[in-house]
């Protein structure tokens, strides 16, 4: 996707992955809709390029899990900071989508249904992902994982989480650089607005457009703040 940071000339060494290399950086759904259209298995794991998932048979056990599952469309390990001993919901809570969990109160609890997966990893089949249409492209940030979940749902699939399996999220710093930080967000609204608008009644968007237009000022203001 237009890396400068030496990760494809990285890659090549290897004989055993394929690299698939965008001369520039189309976005993230577009970056991710080549990949699964280039995959030949019938399931794909996405996965963000600073998830680290520490055990050997990961992959075995998502596909496992996968398996046992009542008509999924993603399945999405738990995913927690480097160096924190909790996670964010990020989907076990729809409305409360910042509370923090304790990992030695969520951790082994099983597999629980859920209203959106998490973006950053996520197993899925791959021609469920390509009757849901794949990510959109319309933007470089869309907002994926509220759009992929809220179509899944619509055509009567189910999203789930494992607290069985624990991935790290190793790109903190992220976070905290600013260009980063402008790049990403410049999108949460019109991709937020985008994803409400295709995917809810019209009654349902008199409430949440004006609610999450409000949420996302508040949240933009707030990080401003934070970061100077």
């Amino acid at each position: 996707n237009g890396s400068t940071d030496e990760s494809v000339e990285y890659l090549r060494q290897f004989s055993e992955i394929k690299v698939i290399e965008n001369k520039s950086n189309l976005g993230y759904g577009a970056g991710k809709n080549a990949l699964v259209k280039n995959a030949k298995g019938n399931y794909v794991l996405t996965l963000d390029n600073d998830i680290e998932l520490p055990e050997s048979n990961f992959l075995s056990k998502l596909f496992e899990e996968y398996k046992t599952l009542s008509n999924p469309a993603y399945l999405s390990p738990l995913l927690r900071d480097v160096n924190k001993d909790y996670i964010d919901t990020g989907g076990l809570y729809f409305n409360r989508p910042n509370k923090k969990i304790e990992l030695a109160d969520i951790l082994g609890t099983g597999i629980k249904k859920v209203p959106r997966y998490r973006g950053g990893a996520c197993f899925f089949k791959k021609d469920v992902f390509e009757k849901l249409g794949g990510f959109d492209e319309i933007y470089p940030f869309n907002i994926d994982d509220y759009d992929m979940s809220a179509r899944a749902y619509l055509n009567g699939y189910s999203t789930y989480r494992t607290t069985n399996l624990l991935g790290i999220h190793l790109g903190v710093d992220t976070r905290t650089n600013i260009d980063a930080l402008c790049w990403k967000n410049q999108y949460y609204l019109c991709g937020f607005t985008r994803m409400l608008w295709k995917n809810y009644k019209l009654k349902n968007l008199a409430l949440w457009w004006p609610a999450s237009s409000v949420w996302i000022l508040y949240k933009m203001l707030k990080m401003s703040l934070r970061y100077k």
